[in-house]
């Protein structure tokens, strides 16, 4: 009777644990976990001297004998949300037995950098070369871990360093870009800070003469191409990828601090994704939020972020009047900017603007708004959605 062989896959599993901590700085430990807890290790950082650093991350390992598939990794998205949920942060991490290597990045970044699609279930991450794992990653992984927990820790007084970094500049182009940064601290001296970095949250503005890198560590960056290295265009672009950065991490009050100075010096960037975001950080104060978006064109209905900042606007809590204003403002800008691309557009601005007013249960307003889109575009009396709306507010204003 032959014995049953035990399969390849549980040997390379098995192998790609080993070799992974074979890599890994002899005094942190190691911990397997159970395959119900979604992750296939657990790492505790202690320091050199065998003292504990309270860091801790997941990892969870994907392992081929493929060499053509060593930097390519697939997972699933809800695996990749389910990392995001947990208390610590996920490594995900590709072995490949041929050659014994490996590659490695932070679930947050795989996610980042996809477009997920409705109904995706899985997406497919090629590794590049600087995500080769190196004698000098476990540094880093550490590094990425204090940030994090700085990040995690900040206070609305936390500054913020700013760091440079220059690629194949002159001199006279260093001081150019050491110039701009100066600017941009000035800007909000009590937030913006050439502080100790040690205590400050640092963010690391990267300059080559093509194009500028404004990151948070290796967790989040936002790259942008310049057409030349003027102090003038360089400070808003800075201080525009500074605000989305802060947001993101939800650093709130340095961010929104920031956006002010934004509006007060009335920039503005050719980023809709990094402009939102500056929006976003002033939602606090929905009329220099509504302001700034217009300045950005997000007012346009052509601009990909009019939808997401039209929700952000209708749904965010804030005094009545105030809130009323900022609407009302947000949409007449809306509105003449329609015009602009005929009268469907202006027609479905009015309509929009009625939906959000009944839905408020201020149906005198919500009919002047559909009776405005009616005239502009008489083709809605044909539409039964349209009818059974201005029915329900002349029911709710009692015109029965």
């Amino acid at each position: 009777m032959s014995m049953p062989l035990r399969p390849r896959s549980h040997h390379l599993e098995d192998e790609s644990i080993n070799e992974f901590i074979r890599v890994l700085p002899t005094q942190w430990v190691v911990r397997r976990k159970d395959h119900d807890y979604g992750v296939d290790l657990e790492v505790e950082i202690f320091d050199e001297n065998g003292r504990a650093t309270g860091l801790t991350f997941n990892v969870q390992l994907k392992a081929t004998d493929d060499p053509d598939k060593s930097t390519l990794v697939s997972i699933g998205t809800d695996k990749l949300e389910y990392y995001g949920a947990l208390p610590a942060p996920t490594l995900v991490v590709r072995y490949c037995s041929d050659g014994k290597s490996f590659f490695s990045q932070w679930n947050a970044n795989i996610l980042a950098a996809q477009t997920l699609s409705d109904g995706q279930q899985s997406i497919t991450y090629r590794f590049c070369e600087q995500e080769r794992w190196t004698a000098d990653r476990p540094a880093s992984i550490e590094r990425t871990l204090r940030v994090l927990r700085r990040l995690e820790e900040a206070r609305p007084s936390t500054p913020i360093y700013l760091s440079l970094h220059f690629e194949q500049l002159t001199d006279q182009q260093r001081w150019v870009v050491e110039g701009a940064v100066h600017d941009v601290q000035t800007s909000a001296p009590d937030i913006l800070k050439g502080a100790d970095k040690d205590v400050a949250i640092e963010i690391n503005v990267a300059v080559d003469p093509m194009k500028i890198r404004v990151a948070i560590d290796c967790l989040s960056s936002i790259s942008m191409e310049i057409e030349s290295l003027d102090r003038k265009q360089l400070s808003p672009l800075i201080r525009y990828a500074v605000v989305a950065l802060l947001a993101h991490h939800r650093i709130t009050h340095q961010a929104e601090r920031v956006a002010r100075a934004l509006v007060a010096r009335q920039e503005t960037t050719r980023s809709s994704f990094v402009a939102f975001e500056a929006c976003r950080a002033l939602a606090n104060d929905l009329e220099k939020s509504v302001e700034l978006a217009i300045l950005n064109g997000l007012h346009s209905q052509s601009n990909k972020y009019y939808g997401p900042f039209t929700l952000l606007l209708l749904t965010h809590p804030q005094d009545e009047m105030r809130r009323a204003a900022a609407i009302e403002f947000f949409f007449k800008n809306a509105r003449t900017a329609a015009r602009e691309h005929g009268s469907d557009s202006e027609a479905a601005v009015c309509y929009s603007l009625g939906n959000h007013y009944r839905s408020r249960f201020e149906y005198a307003k919500a009919i002047r708004q559909y009776n405005l889109a009616r005239k502009i575009r008489p083709a809605y009396c044909q539409t039964p959605y349209f009818v059974g709306e201005l029915g329900a507010c002349l029911f709710g204003a009692a015109h029965f």
